[in-house]
């Protein structure tokens, strides 16, 4: 049965706003791997702050206590590093909120049998178009079902409303909802045959 969002807007509507979404997760993964300068899959402090959520990002100032208090939020172990793994839940957030997407709608693409769970094979393809395929098999392992060996939709939404309870998490997924990447004017730009 379809959701009553889904019965009132068109399907090219989602169609668009899931693409959009797996838009934004590539640039975020691309920030992600320019931070992760020695291809450890892992940024600490300062990189998170240089190249994924600078101290000012697109015209908004992150102060330094907000920083490590967010910092403080996804460093769930206290380690010094945030995986690329673990980035991948709040990027899946930040991205569903800014495209207006469901992490359904996300998904939906590769879920060739619209049963709401996608197999290791589906989530690997799902994850390489959104530039986490480095991550799929960690995030797999971590949040499948592995009697069925497969990935439910619901259950990555349950572990990132998990995280996202507390209100400065709900700010820092805002922050990240934006996009850090520099933005160029181009609606002077003309150009010739030249």
């Amino acid at each position: 049965m379809s959701s009553l969002r889904e019965c009132l807007m068109p399907e090219n509507v989602f169609d668009e706003s899931a693409k959009s979404a797996r838009m934004h997760l590539r640039r975020k993964a691309v920030e992600f791997d320019e931070a992760d300068g020695d291809g450890d899959q892992e940024i600490d402090y300062e990189e998170f702050c240089k190249f994924v959520l600078p101290r000012a990002a697109s015209g908004a100032e992150h102060s330094e206590e907000e920083l490590k208090e967010w910092w403080g939020l996804m460093d769930v172990d206290g380690d010094g590093f945030i995986r690329k793994d673990e980035f991948f839940l709040y990027a899946l957030c930040a991205a569903s909120r800014r495209s207006g997407s469901g992490i359904e709608s996300i998904f939906r693409t590769f879920d060739k049998d619209a049963s709401g769970t996608l197999d290791e094979i589906e989530f690997e393809n799902a994850l390489e178009e959104m530039g986490f395929a480095d991550a799929a098999t960690a995030v797999f392992d971590e949040h499948a079902n592995h009697s069925e060996h497969v990935i439910s939709y619901l259950t990555l939404l349950k572990r990132v409303e998990e995280r996202t309870k507390e209100p400065s998490m709900r700010a820092f997924l805002l922050a990240l909802a934006s996009d850090s990447m520099l933005k160029v004017d181009t609606s002077s730009w003309s150009f010739t045959g030249e």
